[in-house]
């Protein structure tokens, strides 16, 4: 069962707290210190924030594209979206956030909502940004590979068998960095400036200087 269904299910199972728009949710929920979760449902998107004792802890964003987690989400959600708001268990929404947490709080501040990010077409597009990583010309999965924007963490995730893993990130310069089999963190800058783009990350052999 995927993520947004289980998310439903619970929704559907919890008492109805009330709708609003998400400035006035993040206010109200910060207020109330109340736990649960939020649905928003807009021309064939859907998306998720997850509240536990008031703080905005977990966020998903599902459309025709696919799915998106975290920070990634909530870049894409506006303050004037409506949500309706459902009471839910501590612990099932302490699970659930686990999987799409929210790295950066600055991104749903209750008391500022200016600073909630909202993009247009007019300030820069949104790509499909595929990364591959190889080692001595094969590809290497299980990396974990994080990809940051001015320090903030806007994605990560494990390698694939295949050595490939994908973001879908606004356009822009990144720093991607790899943690490689020695516990070792490697950065490499990447740019995304399309609608789709692809990167190759070549790790230095053992005892090649990186």
């Amino acid at each position: 069962m995927e993520l947004s269904e289980i998310l439903e299910h619970y929704i559907q199972q919890s008492p109805f707290a009330g709708e609003m728009e998400m400035v006035q949710l993040l206010r109200d929920v910060a207020r109330s210190r109340n736990t649960g979760i939020a649905f928003s449902y807009e021309d064939k998107r859907s998306a998720f924030l997850l509240f536990v004792s008031g703080e905005p802890e977990g966020a998903i964003w599902l459309d025709p594209k696919g799915l998106l987690y975290g920070n990634k989400a909530v870049y894409l959600m506006k303050p004037r979206d409506i949500f309706r708001f459902y009471l839910v268990e501590e612990d099932a929404v302490e699970r659930l956030a686990m999987v799409c947490r929210i790295l950066d709080r600055n991104l749903l501040s209750s008391g500022s909502p200016r600073e909630i990010p909202v993009f247009t077409p007019e300030t820069g597009g949104v790509g499909v940004l595929v990364i591959t990583v190889l080692k001595d010309g094969v590809t290497v999965g299980g990396m974990h590979v994080s990809v940051r924007k001015q320090g903030r963490v806007v994605g990560s995730g494990v390698t694939g068998g295949n050595g490939t893993i994908s973001f879908r990130l606004l356009h822009g310069e990144y720093s991607c960095t790899v943690l490689d089999s020695g516990r070792v963190l490697r950065s490499y800058p990447i740019t995304l400036h399309s609608s789709s783009a692809t990167a190759r990350i070549d790790l230095p052999s053992a005892g090649q200087p990186a």
